[in-house]
């Protein structure tokens, strides 16, 4: 991890752009530590147990400490690259003619050059160390020939012939530079390509972010839109109460006085009871408006652990009438404490079970069971019933504001209770739905998630 910080501060400057030309830096940077590390160990080592080599280790290890420092400052790969290609080249160059010229060890490590070079600098550098490392091989293997070399060079080794030692490095030299220059070619064109497709990525991620953002926005007006609609709606019904019990209250009144003076002939009554009927309808709509447009005002606090047995019970003590009326049996499964906000589930359970009982079968006794599942922090209910059941074509929208499926001369309502179950478990991050058979019954679930 430290090693990687330091070359991380070397290359890691705004010059350094282009990503091919920067991951070539940061191998320069490695090369250069590791080979500087390598030298200084080296020269150390020879000084102790003194080994007498004649390879500059020292001289390598400030040429690369000089280089490395001079690339910090320029992050100038071209310049820093052929440097480090210069200094190998000579210290080999060197050597080759100090330890036996073509048959030199040294001679056969030449190759090393231009494969630094294609590493570095790419292929026009690579070709060009490759000639120049050929060229060097070429001037050694004549050099082998001159009379005092064959004094002092050919008496280091005759184990092979002379075109052994100069042909071995120029098959070497061209096998790398053709390898590595199609190597690197293909390299290049998948550099390429990747960084084509990471600008591709690049702009439509950029797109898919404005699309965020323009999403976001609009979700922002919607909110803002559905909050002065539920506001409205809110302060609508609730001025319409007072209206509507002035109507009812006239009408009363006006029913007295015409009794009182033996003018409320059938007529006259018939439209008297039309206008307190309709009265007494337009109140029970605009409470339970009222009502589903409060809904969405319920704020995190107001979720509490709750004993959901106690809460139903109260529920169907508050129904007991309806219960007792219509003789109707519920069964209910042991619930468990569960985090919701009170009032609204007692809601919830109220409408759906005031529902089952209202569309009950006339020539049966209506049975409701209550049962639950728990899966981790999610808690699913469902109520089902024997009642007279919904037709598969109403299913879909069943849950939607002012949806009534009847008359009101057969069913009274306002259409909005399960449009507020829907709101209420909603705000539970839970969703509701049912399944039912026309003339079988109903089954309504609906899942509460902590």
């Amino acid at each position: 991890m430290l090693f990687a910080n330091l070359v991380e501060q070397f290359v890691a400057t705004d010059k350094l752009t282009d990503k091919l030309y920067k991951t070539r830096a940061g191998i320069l940077v490695y090369m250069l530590i590791i080979l500087s590390i390598i030298c200084i160990i080296l020269f150390i080592l020879n000084n102790i147990i003194n080994v007498q080599s004649e390879f500059p280790f020292g001289f390598i290890f400030i040429s690369l400490s000089v280089i490395l420092l001079l690339f910090r400052y320029t992050n100038s790969l071209f310049i820093t690259g052929n440097l480090v290609t210069c200094i190998f080249a000579l210290s080999f160059f060197y050597m080759s003619l100090k330890t036996g010229a073509i048959f030199s060890e040294d001679a056969h490590g030449v190759f090393l050059i231009p494969l630094f070079a294609f590493l570095m600098l790419g292929n026009k550098a690579g070709i060009f160390w490759s000639i120049i490392s050929s060229l060097w091989i070429v001037y050694l293997y004549y050099l082998s020939f001159s009379p005092e070399a064959q004094i002092h060079y050919r008496a280091v080794t005759q184990e092979f012939p002379i075109n052994y030692y100069f042909l071995l490095p120029l098959i070497f030299i061209s096998i790398v530079a053709l390898s590595l220059y199609f190597l690197n070619a293909q390299y290049q064109k998948l550099f390429t390509r990747f960084t084509k497709n990471e600008a591709i990525l690049e702009k439509q991620n950029k797109h898919l972010e404005e699309k965020r953002q323009a999403l976001e926005e609009l979700q922002l007006k919607l909110q803002r839109s559905n909050t002065e609609l539920e506001q409205y709606a809110y302060t609508a019904s609730h001025d319409l109460k007072q209206p509507i019990r002035t109507i009812n209250s006239f009408a009363t009144l006006l029913s007295n006085h015409l009794s009182k003076n033996n003018v409320l002939d059938d007529k006259s009554k018939e439209y008297l009871d039309f206008i307190g009927t309709s009265t007494k309808s337009m109140h029970v709509l605009v409470k339970d408006l009222l009502s589903y447009s409060k809904l969405n005002a319920e704020t995190e606090h107001s979720f509490e652990v709750t004993d959901m047995n106690n809460l139903l019970e109260r529920v169907l003590v508050n129904l007991n009438k309806q219960i007792s009326e219509n003789e109707v049996k519920i069964s209910v499964s042991e619930l468990p404490d569960f985090k919701v906000i009170p009032v609204k589930i007692n809601q919830l359970f109220q409408n759906i079970i005031s529902n089952a009982i209202k569309f009950r079968k006339k020539t049966e006794n209506l049975n409701i069971n209550i049962t639950h599942q728990l899966e981790g922090n999610e808690l699913i209910i469902s109520i089902s019933d024997n009642g007279i059941g919904i037709e598969a074509e109403h299913i879909n929208r069943i849950f939607e504001p002012f949806t009534k499926l009847h008359k009101a001369s057969e069913y009274a309502g306002s259409g909005i209770g399960l449009a507020s179950c829907k709101r209420i478990v909603e705000l539970h991050n839970g969703k509701i739905w049912l399944e039912s058979q026309f003339g079988i019954g109903t089954t309504f679930y609906f899942s509460l998630k902590n």
